[in-house]
């Protein structure tokens, strides 16, 4: 079985900033797709497109199902609240079939071209739990301390703080 991908940035209607894979490192074919003899073939135009080609390692374990995972790409979309990036995926390469089953069946016009939408939003920030233990931890030592106040002061005690 041989896989392929492209994505496609800058689709329209075409965005102010387009997302970006910055580096051939940023893509990552599936392992199981990890041709370990050829390798992977990687294209990237910075802006535009990012996309590649890769057979399967172990002809004796196919891969299984009808949804299949190529790979992902890490990837950075717009930085100003509500800016839109689209996407859209299709085969590698139109010109060549580059996607076959493993009884090399041509799989290319099976395949139909994915559509996603990119929506920037600034959401609000969300405190980490390990700020609740502090602000936690803050309170509990107020309430001590004020606690051992009012019982010195029941006693008779002078507070030697203040």
């Amino acid at each position: 079985l041989s896989g392929s991908v492209r994505v496609f940035f800058d689709e329209a209607p075409v965005p102010t900033d387009p997302a970006q894979v910055f580096a051939l490192s940023d893509i990552t074919p599936n392992p199981l797709f990890d041709d370990s003899l050829l390798g992977a073939t990687i294209d990237l135009d910075p802006g535009v497109s990012a996309g590649f080609v890769d057979n399967v390692d172990d002809v004796f374990f196919p891969l299984l199902g009808d949804t299949i995972l190529l790979g992902s790409f890490t990837f950075t979309a717009g930085n100003v609240d509500g800016q839109i990036t689209n996407l859209r995926a299709t085969d590698f390469d139109l010109l060549f079939d580059d996607t076959f089953a493993g009884d090399l069946t041509v799989l290319d016009g099976s395949i139909s071209d994915g559509f996603a939408t990119i929506t920037v939003s600034s959401a609000a920030a969300v405190p980490e739990p390990s700020n609740f233990l502090l602000i936690g931890a803050g309170a509990l030592g107020i309430f001590v301390l004020r606690y051992r106040r009012a019982g010195q002061q029941a006693l008779g005690h002078s507070d030697p703080v203040g």
